[in-house]
């Protein structure tokens, strides 16, 4: 897919900054909007895609969708125009890291995951309540912030329920890894298929890993729909099970015995939480690092390091300084006692 402008051009009320990333839904910069003084996303739909009259309709779709939601935890919608032709949108541009960046430095600790699942839940019982349903919660879709506030984007695929359906009957869409079960078969949708991805999503918070593991697409396809995925305390030992049991019921095969609500799901993590005298949720502050090519600024998140290895190495240190401290002092009563 061509890119379209180049870094300094002016396009607009937007001058070009840098070129971010391009996909089958358009070719994304980072812009500087002149006239309201901030830096924002621009997403362009080039010719070969604005071409195809689905895609556009898409296009136009996800700017209504996303024009309605005010969230946040959700990416801010600015605007929608055409230039030279050109449909395109500009939104917030958020800088940090994909939660799929942060996913790759393996698990997190239980109360960043949680604290975490929360923002994505409140940003999605925004967006139900709106009657919108995203379809393709995913980590790639989710940025956090060095302060560490979430925020969803990605509504390419999102719709309304009054909106009309534009993929053909029994076609999948979405991503295969956070794929619900009713997604897998084509079938109708509502929000509970987001709820299957966050739970997606949480498992493989908890755990460092996904909660299927197959070779091969086809086989993670069969598995969301027949494959029951051991609980996450099999593979990180110390979570409570009244954890399992909130993972292993957003991951319901039938949507009917899953959270029914947003609200629902984030309410029996807190209760979860709750019943371990869990303390306070914290995000963790991010440190600085180099930036990458072709892109915003990216700040990996703090790794978790384990508790126990924390105070195995407190015992040490603190052994360290008493045990000579410990000796001297008996040196000095055995010379005063010789004395006598």
């Amino acid at each position: 897919m061509a890119v379209l402008f180049q870094p300094g051009q002016k396009v607009g009320d937007y001058e070009i900054l840098d070129y971010l990333d391009r996909s089958k839904r358009g070719v994304l910069y980072k812009v500087r909007n002149h006239l309201a003084h901030r830096l924002e996303s621009l997403r362009v739909l080039p010719d070969s895609v604005a071409a195809d009259s689905t895609e556009l309709e898409r296009f136009v779709r996800e700017i209504k969708v996303h024009a309605r939601l005010s969230h946040p935890n959700i990416v801010t919608f600015y605007h929608a125009t055409q230039i030279d032709g050109h449909p395109l949108m500009t939104a917030e541009l958020v800088e940090g890291v994909t939660l799929e960046q942060r996913l790759e430095l393996g698990a997190m600790s239980l109360e960043n995951a949680a604290g975490f699942v929360r923002q994505l839940l409140a940003a999605l019982e925004e967006a139900h309540g709106q009657g919108i349903m995203h379809r393709e919660v995913t980590p790639a879709h989710i940025v956090v912030t060095p302060d560490g506030t979430l925020k969803l984007g990605g509504f390419g695929l999102a719709k309304s329920k009054t909106d009309p359906n534009l993929t053909q009957q029994g076609a999948v869409v979405g991503s295969v890894a956070y794929m619900s079960p009713e997604q897998v078969k084509g079938l109708d949708l509502d929000t509970r298929t987001d709820l299957y991805s966050v739970g997606c999503i949480l498992y493989e918070m908890l755990t460092g890993a996904r909660p299927f593991r197959t070779k091969s697409d086809f086989d993670l396809m069969l598995a969301h729909v027949q494959q029951i995925p051991e609980p996450p305390g099999t593979w990180k030992p110390g979570l409570p099970a009244s954890l399992d049991a909130v993972v292993l019921r957003a991951l319901a095969k039938d949507p009917n015995d899953r959270f029914q609500t947003a609200r629902e799901f984030r309410e029996a993590l807190d209760g979860a939480l709750i019943s371990r005298d869990a303390p306070g949720l914290e995000t963790q502050p991010a440190p600085a690092a180099s930036p990458r090519k072709g892109g915003p600024v990216f700040i990996p998140m703090h790794v978790d390091a384990p508790a126990r290895q924390t105070a195995s190495v407190s015992v040490k240190l603190a052994l360290a300084i008493l045990l000579p401290l410990a000796a001297a002092v008996l040196f000095v009563l055995s010379l005063a006692l010789t004395r006598r």
